[in-house]
């Protein structure tokens, strides 16, 4: 099976603008999504998306209503998932009012590789199962984008690797001889 290349901008965090935000920003019965993060070196960034900026057109039409604010990142995403790689995008993006719409135009790029299509290994003896890293492994923890290690994608019940306490989603970036780990988690 050959895996499809997913297009995608190189944006993280999208948020829906609510009803008193849009409108305190002059954005009345418009819908509007603000963007959060932007993935350094991807081709929002390349195209000179900032976080802040707020989208409201997507290829020259007003986005699409969603019932709430929280569902319009999920339209875009679905939008543009249904373009292919290479295809350019254009988001019209607001800068208050009576200013005209900046115009950006991204050119797709492919969604880097995900976790579910990593190699994945099976330590028996230890009871638990790794899988290479991903972009979004090293981008999580703020880890350079060459950083080597695996990511833990299941714990054996009773196994050595629980009694470790190694837990899934850490990444293990060495390891000694003695079997101890440099381990990377996510959260407290």
């Amino acid at each position: 099976c050959i895996p499809m290349k997913l297009p995608w901008i190189g944006v993280v965090q999208m948020a829906g603008l609510n009803k008193d935000v849009a409108e305190e920003l002059g954005l009345k019965n418009r819908p509007a999504v603000e963007i959060g993060d932007v993935i350094p070196g991807a081709p929002a960034d390349e195209a000179g998306l900032k976080p802040g900026d707020k989208i409201v057109q997507i290829n020259g039409l007003p986005l699409q209503r969603g019932d709430r604010p929280e569902e319009l990142p999920s339209i875009i995403r679905r939008q543009i998932l249904r373009m292919k790689v290479g295809q350019t995008v254009t988001l019209g993006l607001y800068q208050g009012d009576n200013k005209p719409l900046r115009q950006v135009n991204i050119t797709l790029a492919e969604q880097p590789r995900r976790s579910t299509l990593a190699k994945r290994f099976y330590a028996d003896d230890l009871g638990f199962t790794v899988r290479e890293m991903v972009f979004y492994d090293t981008y999580l923890r703020r880890l350079p984008n060459d950083a080597k290690g695996v990511a833990v994608a299941f714990i054996k019940p009773s196994s050595t690797a629980a009694t470790a306490k190694l837990q899934v989603n850490d990444i293990i970036l060495a390891m000694n001889r003695l079997g101890r780990a440099a381990v990377a988690r996510l959260g407290p």
